[in-house]
């Protein structure tokens, strides 16, 4: 575990590895937040408990540009918390670059929690949030809004994936 907090690391990939809500307890143990640059949990059963033990970890992020947490099951039970979720994307919303939410059973309810977080990422290159249930009312809010956001900026956003 020594090797993850090396701070030369910037890049930790831990797709497919039945990492289970609990386990994010231990990031902040195991993470290096002053050099991460991309981090990669897609693929695991996170869920929304695994978000709500992240929450507090995201604000010790200083460099963190890409983040990957589709498929992970964020959004199939009716009780969680989306806002969670977007705390932790405000929290890195300087640096992040690409941002990958795809297959996690998104509703419209929950994008429209998050899109102004989405929005207020003045360096978000990629959005993948394909595999969700979006409707097209919603997308059209989030878009007003990046659009608003970015009036006296240039648009950074150059991918955004819906299939």
């Amino acid at each position: 575990m020594a090797a993850c907090k090396s701070p030369k690391l910037k890049e930790i990939n831990l797709e497919y590895n039945g990492i289970e809500p609990d386990f994010c307890l231990y990031f902040q143990m195991i993470l290096n937040f002053e050099t991460l640059e991309h981090l990669d949990i897609s693929h695991n059963w996170v869920g929304h408990v695994g978000i709500e033990h992240l929450k507090d970890h995201f604000r010790l992020f200083k460099r963190l540009k890409h983040l990957n947490l589709s498929s992970n099951k964020i959004f199939m039970m009716p009780e969680r918390r989306t806002e969670y979720l977007r705390d932790m994307l405000k929290d890195v919303s300087l640096t992040l670059e690409e941002l990958h939410l795809a297959e996690n059973s998104m509703e419209s309810s929950d994008f429209d929690i998050l899109s102004p977080a989405f929005a207020s990422m003045p360096r978000l290159r990629v959005l993948n949030l394909n595999v969700n249930r979006i409707c097209g009312l919603s997308m059209r809010n989030f878009l007003d809004l990046y659009l608003a956001e970015r009036s006296s900026n240039h648009l950074a956003l150059e991918s955004l994936s819906l299939k």
